[in-house]
């Protein structure tokens, strides 16, 4: 067993040592935390982009699910990616009450809407109104790179949707997602 004298002190040699340990119990702590902090940032930066594509393709799909097959001019049924689709759905436009005819069929239909990509990277829904009136535009979603629409010939009732979004995260990291789905017209 070692005793050191209590005057004596510390070496130059013993300093620098502990100097260097210290060093590198610290230098190993910081990259753990700046690891964490990039895996943390990352995670908020996937969960807020997940939410918001959810939050898009919920709002269309409930939109397009009330519509019609023969409602949509495009995309057309032959299996094609589409950047853009047009439909309408069924609307009390005279406010009686109801959208049905006396026999009972849909008689009256909502103005055309249509979900396309706009400028600065949204997913705009656009409603257009007869002329002279100006269409209405609302922002869905921001950080869209692609929007894409798509029916089968085989299945004209069903329309896919297919979304990316992408950001650029505090930290240089660039995330992107993509979510489809496929929604099923009711009427």
């Amino acid at each position: 067993m070692v005793i050191r004298d209590p005057v004596r002190g510390w070496s130059l040699t013993e300093l620098l040592v502990a100097i260097a340990v210290f060093i590198m119990i610290a230098s190993a702590v910081v990259t753990g935390l700046l690891s964490t902090q990039r895996t943390w940032t990352s995670g908020v930066g996937q969960a807020v982009l997940t939410s918001e594509l959810r939050r898009t393709l919920n709002r269309m799909g409930r939109e397009l699910a009330e519509g019609r097959s023969s409602q949509i001019q495009r995309p057309l049924a032959n299996g094609a990616w589409d950047a853009t689709i047009t439909f309408r759905v069924p609307e009390d436009r005279n406010g009686d009450g109801s959208v049905l005819d006396a026999n009972g069929a849909v008689a009256e239909w909502s103005d055309w809407i249509t979900y396309v990509m706009g400028g600065r990277n949204a997913c705009l829904r656009l409603v257009t109104p007869p002329a002279p009136a100006p269409v209405a535009t609302e922002t869905l979603a921001s950080h869209i790179t692609n929007l894409q629409f798509r029916r089968q010939a085989a299945t004209p009732d069903v329309v896919e949707i297919q979304v990316t979004v992408s950001s650029l995260l505090e930290t240089g990291q660039r995330i992107d997602r993509t979510m489809g789905t496929r929604v099923k017209l009711r009427n």
